[in-house]
This record gives C-alpha cells, sequence and structure tokens, in this order.
C-alpha cells in the first residue's frame, strides 16, 4: 500500500530572480520547486 505524502502550505522567501526563473517555467512552478528541494534532500541524504 502507497501512502500519499501531504502538502502543507509554507511561506518561503526566495530571491526574486529565481522565483522568476521558476514561474517563468509555466503552470506547475511549485510542484517544479518541490521536486528540485526533494532531489536535494535525497542527495544529501544518501552522501558517502
Amino acid at each position: 500500500m502507497i501512502v500519499p505524502i501531504t502538502k502543507k502550505a509554507v511561506s518561503i522567501r526566495l530571491d526574486s530572480d529565481v522565483l522568476d526563473w521558476f514561474k517563468g517555467q509555466g503552470k506547475g512552478y511549485q510542484s517544479i520547486i518541490n521536486n528540485v528541494l526533494r532531489t536535494y534532500v535525497y542527495h544529501q541524504q544518501n552522501k558517502l
């Protein structure tokens, strides 16, 4: 059984140029940010 991951609304301060770039990727930019952060966390957890 796969347990769905819940999402939480948060407020985060990002540099305006970074946010503009993600928004420029089109619809779903928040999901893209989430995926980038998830990849970072995965790599940090799996460092040798």
